[in-house]
């Protein structure tokens, strides 16, 4: 069987999560497990230690590969495991929402044991309220392929990094959508904790986090 090179790092991080507990590993993968289960997998404190500057870091995309500025990276101590992250800003920020030069701040984890195994797991896009506000998209617990509206808030606050977050529809916070109701986390630039435990859940509901 042919794997592609996603579907690859996603099995070197199902093999890094080998050590958590059965419930964590149903909660990753999605199969079957009760919503309970599912947000345990944000369970228990980040404990983030002070950053590191990451010189050079790129990451390479389909499309091409991208530099990322300010990159810094992150050791977390989270339920008896210790995680790296890296935050960066892409270089030039990206064409979205009718915006040639959209800043986007990306959350990586380390797939493996080298500092070259970086994994995207989620991304945040600068908004048009405030250069230093971002957004990112909320995944529904229960089917994580799928957006989230105001809807889904009930399921959305029983998750803890959610709890008292900022959600907004997309529509509310880039001026150039129209009808827009998917709900969208906001975060400060600055706001490291809110961004790495809101990747961490992104890429555990969705099979692609350790």
């Amino acid at each position: 069987m042919q794997l592609d090179g996603e579907a690859l790092a996603a099995l070197r991080i199902e093999l890094a999560a080998a050590r958590d507990s059965i419930a964590r590993i149903e909660a990753i993968l999605a199969i079957g497990a009760p919503e309970a289960e599912q947000a345990a997998a944000t369970a228990g404190e980040f404990e983030i230690s002070p950053p590191e500057k990451f010189e050079e870091f790129q990451y390479r995309w389909p499309n091409g590969t991208v530099k990322y500025l300010d990159a810094q990276r992150y050791q977390v101590h989270h339920d008896d495991s210790d995680l790296f992250f890296v935050i960066g800003e892409e270089e030039g920020g990206r064409p979205s929402y009718q915006r040639e030069d959209r800043g986007r701040v990306v959350v990586f984890i380390r797939s493996g044991r080298k500092e070259s195994t970086y994994y995207p797991l989620v991304e945040f896009a600068e908004t048009d309220r405030d250069p230093e506000l971002y957004a990112a998209i909320v995944p529904k617990p229960s089917a994580p392929r799928s957006g989230t509206t105001t809807d889904d808030l009930d399921e959305l606050r029983k998750v803890p990094h959610l709890e008292s977050a900022q959600l907004e529809r997309a529509d509310q916070v880039f001026t150039s959508l129209r009808n827009a109701p998917s709900l969208r986390l906001l975060a400060r630039r600055k706001d490291v904790q809110l961004m790495i435990e809101h990747a961490w859940w992104v890429g555990g509901i969705r099979g692609t986090g350790v």
